[in-house]
């Protein structure tokens, strides 16, 4: 079957045609990732003893996959002894088995155990793709490290989910911040206005007289501080200087362009900004 339809109702004589893997992989689309969810106590981690690690409640999603400790509840995970004069890295992971056509899986906590050794690395960890067909999928949850026969240290290696409360907090705090951009301006959320464009100086022959004013895409609401840096566009065009000055109106500025002799600039171009308010 090609297509399988997922939110209907069958015939009651029909075996039931939805598995925990049709679930997984809509979870998987809207969670978008292994993570634990923000929810209960995180799956924070307690050393009772040098051979133990208490896991505390919480939920955990591997490739779409959902699995939790009760609130209140917890699961003690068992650390092989450590070796006297050498390290060690352990990895508490949520371990997904898939089972074969829709078969019974297996999913839960299991301690991967790293090599001893002068100095300790991450053992390795299977991370196979549940949806293109994988059998196991292992989610790091917490680094354990020994030094010898004692435990130094627990880490932390999942990531928390993000709620979609948390997605539209984000959105509604970034709406004042983005800036707003239209054809040659950007306002700032700060009030901030920068405006930009080229202007042309006309040639002699149609009565350029080196001189051009420009309209701002946009008003100011004070008097900006300009610059403008002449092109050269070709290679007749001669070494000139611009000068430009904003005008009271607040919509426009004056241009002028000069050689260094005095002489009037004609079919020529300068590219000019403008920042204000």
């Amino acid at each position: 079957m090609a297509f399988k339809p997922i939110t209907v109702n069958t015939p009651a004589a029909e075996p039931a045609h939805i598995l925990a893997e049709d679930d997984a992989a809509i979870y998987a689309g809207i969670i978008g990732g292994d993570c634990v969810l923000p929810i209960g106590g995180l799956m924070k981690t307690t050393v009772i003893t040098n051979n133990k690690v208490r896991v505390s409640d919480g939920v955990v999603v591997v490739g779409g996959h959902v699995g939790r400790i009760v609130k209140g509840d917890y699961e003690d995970m068992t650390i092989a002894n450590g070796t006297a004069g050498q390290k060690r890295n352990d990895i508490i992971a949520a371990r997904f088995l898939a089972g074969a056509d829709g078969g019974s899986d297996s999913f839960g906590l299991v301690v991967i155990r790293g090599t001893p050794g002068s100095s300790a690395s991450d053992p390795v960890i299977v991370k196979g793709d549940l949806y293109a067909g994988d059998k196991q999928r292992d989610y790091p949850l917490w680094r354990v490290r020994l030094e010898g026969l004692s435990i130094t240290k627990v880490e932390q290696m999942y990531e928390i989910g993000t709620t979609n409360k948390d997605l539209s907090d984000k959105a509604a705090d970034l709406s004042g911040k983005i800036p707003e951009e239209g054809n040659g301006y950007l306002r700032f959320a700060d009030g901030t206005l920068m405006q930009w464009g080229r202007a042309y100086f006309q040639s002699t022959a149609s009565g350029g007289t080196g001189a051009v004013t420009i309209t701002f895409p946009i008003p100011f609401s004070v008097l900006p501080r300009m610059s403008a840096t002449p092109i050269y566009a070709a290679t007749a065009t001669p070494v000139f200087n611009v000068s430009v000055q904003p005008r009271s109106d607040m919509r426009s500025a004056n241009l002028y362009a000069r050689t260094s002799a005095g002489a009037i600039v004609s079919s020529a171009y300068a590219d000019w900004i403008a920042i204000g308010r």
